[in-house]
Parts: structure tokens; C-alpha cells; sequence
């Protein structure tokens, strides 16, 4: 009730203060965040098969997650629950196949980025794999025609912003600069970058305003617990 008497109390009262603030910490998503006019290079941490040449065994894979977004408002991003019976983004669709719930593809992957004053870090890569889409695709047909992903850097350089937004990947000749064994510790959870919102959820989480909204939280993604939000990640990513 807010009140600490004692001295037990008070420590008590401090450690759990920072064992949420530990937790809340453990499950940030690091976004990809590429600014305009900005280019970085990128090395794929992670396989999309595990059959593929590069893949490290017990290593966890990029994934491909279905969802519908609302499309007045693009965080609003959440699995397709469909499969359970029941999926909101699945009626609305229904409703009025022109409104934008359609179900849609999205490829989430680890990167490693290397900012142009030599900065690195590892981050997530959420990224369209629609009839427009540009990098999702490169990456697919790379995984079957190359049998790895994760042997080269790209350069990526984004240009525009807002809806004029438009990146240029360019993959760079294989190289053995990095190994990615060193990284698999430093890898975000990917199964925390999706949002897993219940049927009974759905409506709350598509439309409530931010101020009911509790924190833009109302479920929990695969995986257990709440990523950071999306807010360091471009639509396009």
C-alpha cells in the first residue's frame, strides 16, 4: 500500500524495484533504426533453415510471422490467431476486404549493424515480405539459391521519409569478417518482437487510445512478457 516500515522492509522494498527494472530490461527489443539519408551495413546473425550452410548448431532461426495490422495506425501489429479459432483481423478483413486488415507476411531476424563511425550492435530487422517488398524477398531467394544468408555484409541506405520511405539493399561478396558463434548471446528473442493478443484482447489492443490502452500491453506476445515497444522500428522494417 506504499507504506515500508522497517528497515527489512525498505531493502526489500528497493530490491524489487530493481528486480522489475532487471526484467523489464531483459526484454527490450533492440529495432533496426536506419535514419534518411542514411546508409549502414548489416550481417545476418541468423539462418532461415537449419539445413542451411551457415547454421550454428541449437542456434535459433529468423521466422516469418503472420499479422494483421491495423491500418489506421501501423504499431498496432499482432499474430494472426486464426489457427485458434478466432482472429479479429481475420472479421474485419471479412468485413470490408479493401479496409487493410488483410493478413500479411513479416520476416523478423538479428542483425549485426555497423554504423558508419564504426559502431556495432545487434538489433532486430522487421521487414514486409509482400508483392512490394524488397529485402524479404532478396533474402528467400538468397537462402535457396545460395544455401546461406549469413556470410557477407550488406550495405542498406534509406532515402525519403515517412510514406516516401525507400531503402536500397546491396549485398557485398562473401567474407569471413564475422563468425557468428561470437554473437548468439548478444541475440534479441524473437518470439518477444511479436505480439500474441488473445481473441478476447484484440478489440482493446487495435483500437483503445494510448491512455487506455495501459502502456500499448494489453497481451503478451509469444514467449512470455512485453518487448520495448515499436517505436524504434520504421514501418518498412
Amino acid at each position: 500500500m506504499g507504506i515500508y516500515e522497517g528497515l527489512d522492509a525498505i531493502r526489500k522494498h528497493k530490491e524489487d524495484q530493481e528486480a522489475r527494472k532487471a526484467a523489464v530490461e531483459a526484454n527490450k527489443i533492440n529495432w533496426l533504426k536506419i535514419e534518411p539519408n542514411e546508409t549502414v551495413k548489416v550481417w545476418f546473425l541468423q539462418e532461415l533453415d537449419r539445413s542451411a550452410e551457415g547454421y550454428v548448431k541449437d542456434a535459433p532461426l529468423g521466422i516469418m510471422a503472420t499479422e494483421h495490422t491495423n491500418p489506421e495506425n501501423w504499431q498496432k501489429k499482432a499474430l494472426c490467431s486464426i489457427e485458434d479459432g478466432q482472429c479479429l483481423g481475420c472479421e474485419k478483413h471479412k468485413e470490408d476486404w479493401k479496409a487493410g486488415w488483410r493478413q500479411k507476411s513479416r520476416l523478423y531476424i538479428n542483425v549485426l549493424v555497423e554504423r558508419a563511425n564504426g559502431d556495432r550492435e545487434v538489433a532486430v530487422m522487421s521487414q514486409a515480405n509482400g508483392s512490394k517488398s524488397v529485402i524479404a524477398p532478396m533474402l528467400l531467394e538468397m537462402a535457396v539459391d545460395e544455401n546461406t544468408i549469413t556470410d557477407r555484409w550488406w550495405k542498406i541506405t534509406r532515402t525519403g521519409k515517412g510514406s516516401e520511405t525507400s531503402y536500397l539493399p546491396r549485398p557485398q561478396a562473401p567474407s569471413k569478417d564475422i563468425t557468428i558463434a561470437d554473437y548468439l548471446d548478444k541475440l534479441n528473442d524473437l518470439n518477444r518482437a511479436v505480439r500474441d493478443v488473445p481473441y478476447d484482447e484484440q478489440f482493446d489492443f487495435y483500437f483503445a487510445a494510448p491512455a487506455d490502452a495501459a502502456g500499448d500491453k494489453p497481451g503478451a506476445p509469444a514467449g512470455g512478457g512485453w518487448p520495448s515497444d515499436t517505436k524504434g522500428a520504421d514501418e518498412e522494417w
